[in-house]
């Protein structure tokens, strides 16, 4: 993992913009997400927010408390938005994430998400770009997946 600088920051939060966006369509009441996946060509091949599956609605009463497992995750809106199109492939892109919290990006605490982390890698995404408090985050999509399953873990440890 290394934290962003110079060129390579100034161009993560131009695609975090664009992240941001997407989150800003999410219905969620808990936490907006959104994702971009840019291509290594530069490309936006892939975008997606989470929502709640199909004709489902977003129940503040309900979602609230199952929310991570209520919704359909940005990540995996992104990639599937990317695959359907049949005109891009995975391997070597970039995925930046946003959460956004009354309008502007807020940060993250770590890698989490083992559903989304094991896809990512599993898929080809080349790496991962997330807003820490520190700054803008580049993981290895393997690492990605390392620090996921680290943070389960640790929950499953302290219950």
């Amino acid at each position: 993992m290394i934290y962003l600088e110079g060129k390579e920051k100034a161009e993560a939060e131009k695609w975090m913009k664009y992240a941001q966006k997407e989150a800003e369509k999410s219905p969620c009441h808990k936490s907006k997400r959104g994702v971009v996946i840019i291509s290594p060509s530069g490309l936006i091949v892939g975008k997606g927010f989470n929502r709640p599956p199909g004709d489902f609605k977003c129940e503040q009463n309900i979602c609230s408390k199952i929310c991570s497992d209520y919704t359909v995750h940005a990540e995996m809106i992104a990639m599937h938005d990317t695959l359907t199109t049949g005109l891009y492939a995975l391997k070597g892109t970039i995925l930046y994430h946003a959460k956004i919290k009354n309008g502007i990006v807020i940060p993250v605490s770590k890698p989490s998400c083992v559903d989304c982390s094991k896809h990512i890698y599993d898929w080809g995404i080349g790496a991962v770009v997330l807003q820490l408090e520190e700054g803008l985050m580049l993981y290895d999509s393997r690492e990605f997946h390392e620090l996921s399953l680290k943070s389960l873990e640790e929950k499953i440890k302290n219950g």
